[in-house]
């Protein structure tokens, strides 16, 4: 009878164990990183579009200046701490146009956290 008891005991304890896992998301939110890049007087080099209200990013030419600072997807909220949230392409390329002989400041929402993406290797963006 104490074998019994044993083996009850031990099953008892086999049935009471139970791994708690975290609930996993498959997938995670995505992180948005504002941004202000400077661009130099003249052209830039950036195609815009229209999108849900906003002036996206799609595409980034490789002669660009501001290539490795802007990004696809990326979304212009603020030309000159002027918010040009609401505007259509056409009048954000104008503003941009207006002011092609001075640098300027595009404040911008990007998906793209660009200190991960230079820590391999490189020296990280760091505010001075």
């Amino acid at each position: 009878t104490t074998n019994n008891n044993n083996n009850n005991a031990q099953n008892n304890h086999q049935h009471t164990e139970h791994s708690h896992h975290p609930p996993q998301h498959t997938h995670p939110p995505r992180q948005s990183y504002h941004r202000v890049v400077s661009a130099p007087p003249g052209r830039i080099g950036v195609t815009f579009v229209d999108y849900r209200g906003h002036a996206m990013v799609s595409d980034v030419s490789p002669e660009s200046p501001l290539q490795g600072w802007l990004f696809r997807s990326d979304v212009l909220i603020a030309l000159d701490e002027v918010p040009v949230s609401g505007l259509r392409v056409r009048d954000v390329v104008k503003l941009l146009t207006a002011r092609v002989e001075r640098q300027r400041s595009l404040r911008v929402i990007s998906n793209f956290d660009m200190n991960s993406e230079l820590a391999g290797g490189q020296q990280s963006v760091e505010d001075i």
